[in-house]
């Protein structure tokens, strides 16, 4: 049945059923339960905030799946504090350089103002 009329795989096809059976009508799509609690994503964001803007680091600390999910919830709460260095302005990034190369300012302060983490601006 699952390969004849398309259905995504036979579990889906066994979760369609219960809910019909349970319902009594056609069911167009069963929600499925969020994964992480609203205090679990918090957590997350804010250890990227207050660590080093780092979604690697975050993703391994706290044992979240991917950078993706990382960045989804990030844009949710703080649309504005995730900004990557790749999608700077060239000329931005070499003023980035210069300050780093003359080091008038710590290496910290640069990044701070660029809104990323220390290691990428060492990169």
């Amino acid at each position: 049945m699952v390969r004849e009329r398309g259905y995504p795989t036979v579990r889906q096809l066994r979760r369609w059923v219960r809910a019909w059976q349970t319902s009594g009508e056609k069911v167009e799509s069963v929600k499925r339960k969020p994964r992480y609690s609203d205090e679990q994503k918090l957590a997350a964001v804010e250890h990227y905030l207050n660590h080093g803007r780092c979604l690697a680091f975050t993703r391994r600390t706290l044992g979240y799946p991917s950078d993706v999910v990382l960045n989804r919830w990030l844009d949710e709460r703080h649309p504005a504090k995730r900004r990557l260095i790749s999608g700077i302005h060239k000329e931005v990034k070499r003023q980035a350089v210069r300050e780093f190369c003359t080091r008038l300012v710590p290496a910290r302060d640069i990044a701070q103002k660029m809104g990323v983490s220390r290691r990428v601006l060492y990169k």
